[in-house]
């Protein structure tokens, strides 16, 4: 929702959450890291083994380069106490982020096996409510879920689908193009779509989600909001609990021994501040009141409540009028409901799992799908190469630097100084804040037209 800077940088925050989870013995905690190098990610799954849990650890990069490479990631691989899982899907079309297909796989093997355990767990007692069972769903073949997303990625690559897509990135980008902002709707799926808008921020330095009541801060070029419910039911709605903010003050710093420049400029981020994001039925004329602003409904045609689903077109029909663009996108089968006006259906056929796994799968790759797309059209990759990298951790500086050595044909070392040379011009105000100090390295060293 809110990144802290460097909080992935330390292993002490990472167990620190731990503790203030309570996790231990009789506990599993899975630790995932997209690369597998994430050290706060890896200090959770130290402290979960420490204090008697069981840990499995999901990365996805080889696991001899990891460890050839990266110390705490060799360390952690070779503990026999922790049970591992490389999930390498191989080299990214896209390069720059792990947004798309690292997390992709882990999202679905994960959810896949929380699915299978759920199901397994009880099936004595019989399936509870919202855990539905469909015909020719097997809990134990785990090839069930191969297939099934493969398939799913096979409709997207359909020409009907391609097609939806083209229009979907269009409009948002010819929304941006006016200095407009686009707000989504959504219920059931608006966790899914919220993960994407925030990713937005530091993969392509767009502006991050504003609180409620701040208005110096620029408003996020996109959004998401639930027109059912306000924001502190819409937060506990999507986690299915009270969120978990950092309540850690000056002292709680003091104690994890970091640096002291991080806990003098440490940001509020308790609950009641997560709170101030306002995903719920407020209504933020920030979104509508400008040069230019679209409103998407996000309808999934799953069988859940039609009843949520028809108050939901409701809601959206009667803020249409506030906006002066919109468009409700329909994911699911060819027979689900045309909404109008404005409709677009990505065409299709999900089988249902007893937690909706495609569905949600379907959801986060077409909004990952569009958003990078219409980046692109914009002109925030090059070649192949995500290049609005946020350096606001050791693993972004290092990928900034490979990156400026990869474009530019210099050293490591080289590309390094070069980087920390903008860096610095950045502290002096000589490098606007919309552009990443890997784009004005690369501008500076006329790797960059």
């Amino acid at each position: 929702i809110k990144s802290v800077e460097s909080f992935e940088d330390y292993q002490q925050f990472g167990r620190r959450q731990v503790q203030d989870a309570g996790i231990g013995k009789g506990d599993l905690l899975i630790a995932i890291t997209e690369g597998g190098e994430t050290s706060s990610v890896i200090g959770t799954a130290w402290q979960a083994l420490e204090n008697g849990a069981q840990v499995f650890f999901l990365f996805n990069n080889p696991t001899e380069i990891l460890k050839k490479r990266i110390q705490r990631s060799k360390e952690i691989i070779e503990c026999s106490e922790i049970k591992k899982l490389n999930l390498t899907t191989g080299p990214m079309a896209l390069s720059g982020s792990t947004r798309m297909q690292a997390t992709s796989i882990e999202m679905l093997v994960t959810g896949a096996a929380l699915e299978q355990a759920a199901v397994e767990l009880l099936k004595e007692d019989g399936l509870p409510r919202g855990l539905l069972k469909e015909k020719g769903y097997n809990a134990h073949e785990s090839s069930y879920y191969a297939k099934q997303f493969s398939c799913m990625i096979d409709q997207l690559m359909e020409e009907d689908s391609l097609g939806a897509l083209r229009r979907f990135t269009e409009l948002e980008e010819d929304v941006y193009r006016n200095y407009g902002l686009v707000t989504y709707f959504a219920d059931e799926y608006l966790l899914d779509i919220l993960s994407d808008t925030t990713e937005r921020t530091p993969t392509f330095m767009l502006p991050g989600f504003r609180q409620a009541g701040d208005t110096v801060s620029p408003p996020s070029w996109v959004f998401v909001k639930n027109p059912l419910k306000s924001s502190r039911e819409t937060w506990k709605t999507i986690l299915e609990r009270e969120p978990r903010g950092l309540n850690w003050d000056e002292e709680d710093y003091r104690q994890m021994n970091v640096p002291e420049w991080i806990y003098a400029n440490h940001q509020a981020l308790s609950t009641e501040e997560i709170y101030k994001f306002q995903i719920g039925n407020e209504d933020d004329p920030s979104r509508y009141q400008n040069s230019d602003s679209a409103l998407i409904l996000v309808y999934i045609a799953d069988n859940r409540s039609e009843k949520t689903r028809e108050l939901l077109l409701q809601a959206y029909l009667r803020a249409i009028p506030r906006y002066k663009r919109s468009l409700s996108v329909v994911i699911g089968e060819r027979t689900a409901l045309q909404i109008k006006p404005d409709s677009l259906l990505i065409p299709l056929e999900i089988k249902q799992t007893p937690m909706f796994l495609f569905f949600h799968l379907a959801v986060k790759i077409i909004l990952n799908t569009v958003s990078t797309a219409t980046m692109g059209r914009m002109g925030r990759i090059i070649n192949n190469w995500m290049i609005q990298v946020a350096t606001n951790n050791k693993k972004l500086i290092d990928r900034s630097i490979r990156i400026i050595s990869e474009i530019t044909g210099v050293s490591y070392d080289k590309a390094c100084l070069e980087l920390f040379i903008t860096i610095e011009e950045l502290r002096k105000g000589e490098v606007p804040e919309t552009t990443s100090n890997l784009v004005a390295t690369l501008k500076r060293m006329k790797g960059l037209a």
